[in-house]
């Protein structure tokens, strides 16, 4: 459910981002480039965050086993 809701407010951001009435064409670019940047950016930190010894960037829990064990 949460991932449900960070991936449809990220586009809803997204899509409010087009509401805006800027002439200038670059300067909106830059700026929806740089906002899903930025949640790309966030969804991929709390994705590393929930799941920080699996996956393919994850850590092994050896250097926590060794100090805390």
């Amino acid at each position: 459910m949460l991932w449900t809701g960070l991936l449809i407010g990220g586009v809803l951001t997204l899509a409010f981002m087009f509401l805006f009435g800027i002439k200038r064409s670059a300067t909106h670019v830059v700026m929806v480039m740089g906002l899903s940047g930025f949640i790309a950016f966030t969804v991929l930190l709390i994705h590393q965050l929930d799941s920080p010894f699996g996956e393919m960037l994850g850590t092994g829990p050896d250097a926590f086993t060794r100090y805390f064990g």
